[in-house]
Parts: structure tokens; sequence; C-alpha cells
């Protein structure tokens, strides 16, 4: 029997199955015969069985023509009435994974890992991890640390709560000084900081956040390296609802992003190299910090200046994402799709024509895992899609391996990236 016209009718078989639609005794045993003839047929199966599983492979099997897969299953399966032809797209599904080859894929990457199952453990992501480093150069393990009170640093409150450090000032103890804390997430880390003026800040993997414990003055100032999301608490001078609000201000490796009370995500990993800040509501002002000027004996004469010290900038409108080159000092402007900046905080990894390093600097980030490239593995090679954050490493990159242009072993904490 052709091979094509074998395959569309177990796609036939295999609908049915899953449509809960009895089969014939003769269609039983052929396809009971079908899933086992070979592990990996009964593993095809179970993948088409989980939706969002299915969903997830599909959007990186994008080079096939599924019309084309569509149309050939239309002359073989015949809707018995309008309610199931929505179901030919999923038949259709069907039909494409057996026709390509899909089966076949799965036993060439199943046996790849077989082959190095003995040398590695799979890799868990990551959690919520990270150090707090008080004013007086104590670090606290936060994932190490019980619900409730952590310190009392000077008038702000400390505590955590699942996964989040809070800081709430008490209105009964003033400080004179200004002293800062920093939240630092290693690999495979991420947090969440609730600071003294209500402002929520989610950090990735591999970031820190420096800040006062109360910003008693006309700005708000915090220093970021890495990447977090903001959603910046409004404020106004004396706590009067007339009074002038009180700017928010995010410095960056050589960028500064200014605000009164908005959303917005900003990537500032040192290996990236551009800083890109995406504005998700609000209003936000993007500046090219200025060299400071300098005496002969190096040192700053006013420190203030730092701050108005800066370029005219450039105002980014919600749906917009600014890129700041650190080495040139330009800034471009564009109109993104905020869904893919903020993927990480909602618990995905969003790839929309992003490149395999940049892909990979994400997945060592997150899985604390080392990536190394083998000889010619194109640094053009680009994928589209999402999965979840949560999944170990082994299937965000069996899902990548469906394209069949890039395959991956894994030994210890280390990733290499193969033809």
């Amino acid at each position: 029997m052709d091979k094509n016209k074998e395959a569309l009718e177990k796609a036939g078989l295999i609908l049915k199955r899953l449509q809960n639609e009895p089969l014939s005794p003769q269609e039983e045993a052929a396809l009971d015969a079908w899933l086992a003839e070979n592990p990996q047929h009964a593993e095809l199966f179970d993948t088409l069985q989980d939706k969002r599983k299915l969903q997830d492979e599909l959007r990186f099997f994008s080079d096939v023509d599924t019309g084309a897969a569509l149309t050939k299953l239309k002359n073989t399966i015949k809707p018995a009435s309008a309610r199931r032809l929505n179901l030919l797209k999923y038949a259709a599904t069907v039909a494409l994974f057996l026709v390509a080859g899909y089966a076949a894929l799965i036993v060439k990457r199943k046996q790849q890992q077989r082959l190095a199952a003995n040398t590695y453990r799979d890799i868990k992501p990551g959690g919520n991890r990270a150090m707090l480093t008080l004013s007086d150069g104590s670090v606290i393990t936060l994932d190490q640390q019980a619900n409730g009170l952590i310190k009392q640093e000077y008038n702000a409150r400390i505590t955590k709560k699942d996964g989040q450090v809070l800081y709430q000032l008490n209105p009964a103890k003033s400080s004179v000084s200004v002293k800062y804390n920093t939240v630092t997430t290693p690999t495979g880390g991420e947090y969440q900081v609730v600071l003294p003026d209500g402002t929520k800040v989610w950090l990735n993997a591999m970031s820190s956040l420096r800040f006062p414990t109360s910003f008693p003055g006309k700005e708000r100032i915090v220093e970021l390296t890495g990447e977090a999301y903001f959603e910046v608490a409004k404020k106004v001078e004396g706590g009067k609802a007339e009074g002038k609000r009180v700017p928010f201000i995010v410095k960056a490796n050589g960028q500064q992003v200014e605000v009164l009370g908005t959303h917005f995500n900003i990537n500032a990993y040192p290996d990236e190299e551009v800083i890109k800040t995406t504005l998700l509501e609000g209003s936000v002002k993007v500046s090219n910090l200025k060299p400071l000027q300098k005496n002969a004996m190096g040192q700053v004469s006013n420190l203030k200046s730092q701050i108005s010290n800066l370029d005219d900038g450039v105002r980014l409108k919600p749906g917009q994402q600014s890129t700041y080159n650190p080495v040139s000092g330009n800034i471009a402007l564009k109109n993104v799709d905020t869904d893919e900046a903020v993927a990480w905080k909602n618990g995905y990894f969003l790839f929309n024509d992003e490149n395999i390093e940049s892909i990979m600097r994400k997945i060592a980030r997150w899985y604390d895992v080392d990536v190394q490239y083998s000889e010619g593995v194109s640094s053009k090679l680009t994928f589209n899609g999402s999965v979840s954050r949560f999944e170990k490493v082994s299937e965000v990159l069996k899902i990548m391996e469906l394209t069949d242009v890039v395959h991956f072993k894994i030994e210890g904490r280390k990733i290499m990236v193969m033809k």
C-alpha cells in the first residue's frame, strides 16, 4: 500500500479514537497493531492527546504545508455533519505528523537521547531564589528564609511572603540618611520585590536591583542589572492628592528611564548588545546618560549633575520598545508585541523569529547551564513558538529539535548545540 495513503488511513483511525467515536473490530485491531508495533507510535498518540503539548510542538513545526495535508485529508475523510468541519484541521494535524515522517523523527531523536541517558540527569527549571544584601553588607538567602519578618532596617519593615520580599515604612520612625538594599537573583532564580513606595518589581534570573529603604526626596531612584518588570506606584510630594508627582527613575548600564506611574519591562543584561525597554501602560522617557565631567583628580564635581546631565531622550507610548546601544549611545524606537517582552514574567519562553544564540542565553540563565556550540551551527537560525519556563530543559530543547535543523546533547549542566 502507498505509504502516504496508509498514513492517511492511520490518521483517520487515530482521529476517530481521539474523538471517542466507535471503531469496527477490524479498525480497532489495525490501530492497536500500529500502536504496539513501535513504542514511538504510542508516544506519538500520547502527544496528540495532550492538546497543550501539541500546540507547543506545532508552533515550531512550521515548515510543512499543512494546507496541502488538509486538502489531501478532505479527499480521504468525509465529514458527517457541519460540526465535524472544524475537526478537519485537527485531523490534518494527525496526518501531518504521519505523512511528514514525524514518527520517524521521534525515533531518531529518542535514540539520541537514550544514548546520552546514562550520562546526565534532566535539568529542572528555575524558581523563587534570591539574595538580599542589607545596608551593613550582611546577606540573607531569601529562599532559605521562612515567611514573616526578616529585618527592621531603620524605618523600613522587611518581610517575606511566598517568593516576594516586601518593604513597609513605619511612619513613627524616621531616618535622616538614606540606606540602600540590593536584591540579587542567581542563574535559575526569579523574585518579586515590593518597594517602600508600593512599586512592584519582578526580577528575572541573573539580575539585581539596588534601591533605598525609603524615598524621602523629590526623586525615586533605583539601579538595575539584568531584567525586570515594573509596576510603578504613583507618588506625590507631601502625600497630598494635589501635590507634584514624584518621578521614578531606573538606571541601567548608561540608560535612564523616568516615569511617574506605569508598567514597563527593562532587559539590561551585560551580555546583550542593546538594552530593551518595553512599555505596556502609561508613559516613560528613555535617556542616554552622558559622561560626567571630572576634575584633574578624576573626581565628579557635582554628583547631582548625574540626573540632570542627560540628552533629550525619547518618549514611549504603550506598545513601543526602545533599544539603547551602550557603546554608541544611540536609542531606536519601534512597535512590538509586548507579550514577548513580559513572557518570562508570565511563565513562558516566547520566541518571534529569535535567533538560536539569543534563545540559548535565556535558557542558560534560567536553567543555570553552560551552552556550547559544535562546529557548523549557524547563528542565523531563528525560531518561533512558546513553551512553559517550568518544563524540564529537555522538554524545551525537544520542541526546538522538531525543526530537524538543530539538536542538543546534555552532559551534566552543559548543553551542546549541534546540527
